[in-house]
């Protein structure tokens, strides 16, 4: 019986992966367009995860969770962080959620937006605007560069920041001088930062720390997002971590009781074994998409009318069409009948998002060669129609 939990585990993948195909494509075998707008993992879930949750169902972990989530993964989680963060972080200062996406909402719900000033640095994760407009909230949109502290100063009675790093939807790492400023900043004037780390295991430069990491305590205007999702390659699971002050801690562990209690049993003891075992498949997973990554950036680079913007980390990149395409959505449309579909950016003053796609390199490699064997030809069909003048 064992065997065959285990085997429907992955069944389940492989006819999800299937119907993603079906779904582009009309239900043929041969995918018509490849699929390069979303970030999803391509590997499959580690063997080792999967086990751990099947031996979890077989001993019959189908109880109500702990609310704030089983004691043995909070500790588990606050012990790799002190080891590799070295940063002081217990597991009260710890809630399991299901997935990232449901821990933000919670915390929208508790700093009641409603009516209150939010500025978001830009370019960011398209679902943050709008969380925020579904919460009320008055959004101000602030550019990242060296003067976006100073644009943040200019905003009166500001309530939140909230920051991604790595950033989705650039790769864009922060720097420890930035990080710094912003906290100092936020502390004198009593501002919550939340801070999305969803990507931290994926980045691809030296100079990457976590706020954690960087300011070696829990401090108490700071919110932490992380994720399993990315790096255990378990997205369908919904499971994720918020790291924050103890008193916040307990509101999101009462306001999550209301809801679902937590995730099942099983999935956390399938994050246990993920943690014991990360380096033997983490490791691999980021060498791979680095390497998709500057493949990706160095056919782009040498073609006329598609300039990659280089990222230090996550899963995509963000694309220049502005010399061919008078708006992403045009771009977007071009490619689709090409065969690439792609994704825009959604944002409230950057100008990226009025003329970058965004292209995820999280595939296999030859669907990474194939996308970009269709760039090139798109890139030759540019240049003899007068720069998409004629298209």
């Amino acid at each position: 019986m064992y065997r065959r939990v285990l085997s429907s585990l992955s069944y389940f993948k492989i006819q999800f992966g299937n119907w993603k195909i079906q779904w582009f494509n009309g239900g043929s075998n041969k995918m018509s367009c490849i699929n390069l707008a979303f970030g999803e993992v391509h590997f499959p879930t580690p063997l080792v995860i999967c086990e751990a949750m099947a031996k979890s169902v077989m001993r019959g972990d189908l109880c109500y969770a702990a609310p704030q989530g089983e004691e043995n993964l909070l500790d588990m989680i606050s012990s790799s962080i002190i080891s590799e963060e070295k940063a002081i972080c217990l597991s009260e200062n710890i809630i399991i959620v299901p997935g990232a996406k449901q821990g933000i909402m919670y915390i929208f719900n508790l700093l009641r937006f409603q009516g209150k000033k939010v500025a978001i640095i830009e370019p960011t994760w398209r679902y943050y605007i709008e969380m925020l407009e579904y919460a009320g909230a008055e959004i101000f949109g602030v550019k990242y560069d060296e003067k976006f502290l100073q644009r943040l100063k200019l905003i009166e009675n500001l309530h939140t920041v909230i920051i991604i790093n790595p950033n989705n939807p650039d790769g864009r790492i922060w720097g420890k001088l930035e990080l710094n400023e912003l906290k100092g900043y936020c502390e004198q004037e009593n501002i919550y930062i939340i801070c999305d780390e969803v990507y931290k295991d994926f980045v691809y430069t030296d100079g990457y720390c976590t706020f954690l990491e960087q300011n070696k305590v829990i401090c108490q205007n700071v919110i932490i997002i992380r994720s399993f999702s990315k790096s255990f390659a378990m997205s369908g699971a919904r499971i994720g971590y918020i790291i924050a002050d103890k008193r916040m801690i307990k509101r999101i562990c009462r306001l999550q009781n209301m809801y679902i209690n937590n995730v099942p049993v099983f999935i956390q003891q399938g994050c246990i074994a993920g943690l014991l075992n990360k380096p033997k498949f983490q490791t691999q997973m980021k060498d791979y998409y680095y390497k998709n990554m500057m493949y990706m950036y160095n056919i782009l680079i040498n073609t006329k009318h598609f300039m990659p913007i280089q990222p230090n980390g996550g899963l995509c990149m963000l694309v220049d069409v502005s010399t061919w395409a008078d708006s992403v959505e045009k771009a977007y449309r071009f490619l689709y009948t090409k065969g690439i579909l792609c994704s825009g950016v959604l944002n409230y003053t950057d100008e990226i998002s009025k003329k970058c796609i965004r292209l995820s390199f999280c595939h296999e490699r030859s669907v990474i060669k194939e996308a970009m064997r269709i760039i090139v030809n798109i890139d030759k069909l540019l240049m003899e129609s007068n720069s998409g003048n004629d298209l």
